[in-house]
């Protein structure tokens, strides 16, 4: 009995001492009850729609997507109970646009089925019903837009090159995404399933802005996607000038994996470029603005497949950003092509650049860079440094309407609003710059070879950079002084040469063999293209236009 009484004396001794912990807990223990609790209990109350749909929901979190430029169409329509909505040649625009739909994209290209040819007929009449478009200025593999996306699709999708893809409701529940390539124009379409409450949340989130599709009206010469809008547009007045090889050389320099000191310490002038060497990294910088780099200091991860192709994506969108940056030009970076050279193994991604979403085309080389991949690196890039700044004027610009009423467009042509930079003052040639090329240590990191994780994709030739020595030579152009004496000194203070003002202008582009289109995707040779008017703010001025 004793021991007893002395047993329950302790335990009321230790209750005393931790009184306050046991307090706590039991607190804790409580609260965190109640919150499962209540949990569960709103989980019935509240409709599905409230947590988002049910494809939503079984994939545990919101799609996350990639933000940098590079993943931006040049135009976006949606198409709801509401009307149309479309946004073209607008980077935020076109960003809130991918932002706000990006789920219903992931969910379309998961639950896709085996993609089949398709008629234009069958595209013509899809289009005419509630739909999701997005076109980019470029050639760019399907898996790649998942990629952006973060998202899966089936095999026999991945590989498929695209400009423009479309999601179109044909029934309740029922949907058919269609692909079309950007340089034959040939169609594909593959059945899907969406969540019809998320697309019509998705639809119906954009107003009416009173933009149609050529199909609406039916405009049976123009693409059936071609966007109209009927308002013009005020667009900025560019300058393009050569880079001037001094101002964001050190950063330039940075960015491809070189000692910035002590490659300037050590530079030398050869064949009118600037030299600049690091370890087994060349750098060369010509007074016109081209440079090329040859070594392995940029340098990609160790994953396999279609992720290894990512991470190349993902490496040449940093450098020519960073590259842009370094120059001070005012331009953004964009996704024009990205395949597997089937000459070298070697993996090619091909950037141009954007101002506000409107593309710049280089008539001389038809890109701003296109980056080698060889094994776990980078092997070879050649970049045109251009610099391109607002001049403080504006434009109008005919809407795309009017513009493809005043002309005789041919079977299946589109319209493309861009900046031509005609590169003046070319006086050099890549190529010049591979006589002085000295053979640098190469060789893949061991247990790999070069390009055996970089041939995922689809083959094809590289139309614009032709043999991979560069012998196309630049024919040499007469710098055009400029007008306006104030455009010159400006000019002059940004670059050290004289800039040429370039405002944009809508160009007729033909869908054609893939083999005659150069790496910026549907445009054709500068020689080639079609100008529809030269002066649509004199034309609208003078009220011409009808």
């Amino acid at each position: 009995m004793r021991r007893k009484k002395i047993s329950i004396r302790a335990v009321k001794r230790l209750l005393r001492a931790h009184t306050y912990a046991l307090r706590s807990l039991l607190i804790v223990v409580l609260v965190a009850a109640l919150a499962v609790q209540s949990w569960h209990l709103w989980s019935k109350m509240l409709p599905e729609r409230e947590h988002g749909a049910s494809w939503l929901s079984s994939r545990g979190k919101q799609t996350v997507t990639d933000n940098s430029a590079a993943a931006m169409p040049i135009r976006f329509a949606a198409r709801s109970s509401q009307g149309m909505y479309g946004v073209a040649y607008h980077t935020d625009g076109l960003q809130e646009a991918y932002e706000a739909t990006a789920d219903i994209w992931a969910q379309a290209f998961e639950q896709a089925q085996e993609p089949s040819a398709a008629q234009m007929e069958q595209y013509r009449s899809a289009l005419q019903n509630n739909l999701l478009l997005m076109e980019y200025d470029g050639k760019i593999p399907m898996h790649i837009l998942a990629g952006w996306l973060h998202c899966g699709m089936p095999e026999d999708m991945e590989d498929l090159v695209i400009g423009t893809v479309a999601l179109c409701r044909v029934g309740n529940g029922e949907y058919t995404l269609f692909f079309r390539d950007s340089s034959m124009g040939t169609l594909r379409c593959a059945d899907t399933h969406v969540d019809d409450d998320a697309f019509d949340a998705a639809t119906g989130q954009f107003e009416s802005n009173g933009c149609v599709l050529a199909v609406d009206e039916d405009a049976s010469t123009a693409s059936p996607e071609l966007l109209y809008f009927s308002d013009s547009t005020a667009c900025s007045v560019m300058s393009f000038a050569p880079y001037n090889g001094v101002d964001g050389i050190d950063d330039l320099l940075t960015a491809f994996g070189l000692d910035a000191a002590a490659a300037q310490n050590s530079s030398y002038t050869s064949n009118g470029a600037d030299v600049y060497v690091s370890g087994s990294n060349t750098v060369r910088i010509s007074q016109d603005g081209s440079m090329t780099y040859d070594g392995m200091g940029v340098r990609i991860g160790t994953a396999h497949g279609h992720d290894r192709i990512m991470q190349c994506v993902q490496t040449g969108y940093g450098l020519t950003e960073a590259a842009l940056d370094a120059i001070n030009s005012g331009a953004a970076p964009t996704l024009t092509a990205a395949y597997t050279d089937a000459d070298s193994g070697q993996y090619i991604v091909v950037f141009g650049i954007q101002i506000n979403g409107i593309p710049v085309d280089n008539t001389r080389t038809g890109y701003f860079a296109r980056y080698a991949f060889e094994g776990n690196g980078l092997a070879h890039a050649d970049l045109a440094l251009r610099t391109c700044q607002t001049t403080g004027e504006t434009v109008a610009v005919m809407p795309e309407k009017q513009a493809a009423a005043g002309q005789v467009m041919g079977t299946d042509a589109s319209l493309s609003l861009r900046y031509i930079d005609e590169a003046a003052g070319t006086d050099s040639a890549w190529d010049a710059y591979e006589e002085d090329l000295e053979p640098t240590s190469q060789e893949p990191a061991s247990g790999d070879t070069a390009g055996d994780e970089l041939t995922e994709d689809t083959a094809e030739e590289d139309p614009a950079a032709g043999e991979q020595n560069m012998t196309s030579i630049w024919e040499d152009i007469d710098v055009t002084p400029a007008d306006d004496a104030a455009a010159e000194e400006r000019a002059l203070g940004n670059t050290g040469s004289v800039g040429t003002d370039v405002s944009p202008q809508w160009y007729v582009l033909q869908y054609g063999d893939a083999t005659q289109t150069p790496d910026t995707g549907r445009t054709l040779a500068p020689e080639d293209i079609v100008v529809v008017d030269a002066d649509f703010d004199h034309l609208i001025r003078g009220g011409a236009a009808q």
